[in-house]
């Protein structure tokens, strides 16, 4: 990950307290069980709204699906990645490798994407039951720099895409199902842009991605979460929510634009099921392309931003949290992350995706 600011020029925040919503009495029409029926509309939020909608509810497939999430699988492909792996490395290449067998081994049709000096993605395809709907993506991007484990930045996310895919390959679904090992995204976001804009190019409809990006580091200390300067001065309603928590750097951020606002609702509902506190930040799809901000483009899901696709990324808010981040303060080590943490991120956004395929 390129380093992370959390400025937000108008987002709603929520720290998750509770679960998945009941169904109300009398019930409505009964939805469809994930991985079987239509596949629900990921439709646009209103962008004047100030506050969060009630949470989705959680449907009890989805939620058994997201347990499926297996913590020893997650920790021995973290360990496996965790080691300095700059483009054209040996251990780059083996990384490469290992993400390729394990969609293979998942049901997905994978290969590597090279194009130019955007260096060598992976990424496995599973075809929906009902190909007219746009597809789903979820990457991560496995580059990192010279000399740097980068357990956290981005073992911990590329471990996480290598489970969910595992888990959600497992089933037939809807929608068409596309998994991501990223490279070159700490040298401008190479290898993500280069595959999303060929799948643009070639007429192929994206309903969503989904973006992870150093997910692993969680610290229950007061005080332990830092905001960028100015912050207070911006955003005192935000601000005022972490402060509540003592500032705590204890959740996972959520990071969307409001045309994936169902979406991230799914993941702040299934965080809750899985008690996970979770920040949800939201801003308005018309300005996530602006040069205001452009700090909060600083990972693979920008790429998908650029052609106006709906995206949802989420991170441990990287250096705002901990001096890991690139190696600058101490190592970035499997030893400094909270894998407990990291795998109910996973089963989050599993439960989330399974609810929308």
């Amino acid at each position: 990950m390129r380093r992370l600011c959390l400025v937000i020029a108008t987002a709603s925040t929520v720290l998750v307290a509770s679960g998945c919503k009941e169904r109300a009495k009398p019930e409505p029409e009964p939805e469809p069980e994930a991985g079987s029926g239509s596949a629900p509309e990921l439709a646009e939020a209103d962008p004047r709204q100030a506050e969060p909608a009630p949470a989705p509810e959680c449907s009890e497939a989805a939620g058994a699906i997201a347990d499926e999430i297996d913590a020893a699988r997650y920790e021995a492909d973290l360990r496996l990645i965790a080691a300095a792996r700059p483009p054209g490395s040996d251990h780059w290449k083996l990384v490469q490798d290992h993400c390729l067998a394990v969609f293979e081994a998942a049901g997905f049709a994978a290969t590597r994407f090279e194009v130019g000096d955007s260096g060598v993605s992976v990424v496995g395809r599973k075809d929906g039951a009902r190909p007219e709907l746009p597809g789903v993506v979820i990457g991560a991007h496995y580059d990192h720099i010279e000399g740097c484990a980068g357990a956290d930045d981005n073992a911990s996310g590329t471990a996480a895409v290598l489970e969910l895919g595992r888990v959600l390959g497992a089933r037939e679904w809807d929608r068409t199902l596309t998994v991501a090992c990223w490279d070159e995204e700490e040298t401008r976001l190479g290898g993500s842009q280069a595959w999303v804009d060929a799948a643009v190019a070639d007429d192929r409809e994206i309903a969503l991605y989904v973006n992870f990006d150093a997910v692993g580091f969680a610290n229950s200390e007061p005080h332990s979460q830092k905001l960028p300067p100015g912050a207070e001065l911006l955003f005192a309603k935000q601000i005022r929510m972490l402060e509540a928590q003592d500032f705590r750097a204890d959740f996972i951020a959520i990071l969307a634009d409001t045309s994936a606002h169902d979406a991230a609702a799914y993941v702040l509902a299934h965080a809750a099921r899985v008690e996970l506190p979770a920040a949800l930040l939201e801003i308005p799809t018309g300005l996530k392309n602006g040069a205001a901000l452009s700090e909060l483009r600083r990972s693979d899901h920008a790429s998908f931003w650029r052609h106006d696709i709906p995206a949802v990324f989420l991170s441990d808010t990287a250096d705002f949290r901990t001096d890991t981040y690139h190696c600058i303060g101490r190592p970035d080590t499997v030893e400094t992350l909270d894998l407990a943490f990291a795998t109910k991120v996973v089963r989050a956004t599993t439960g989330a995706v399974a609810e929308l395929l």
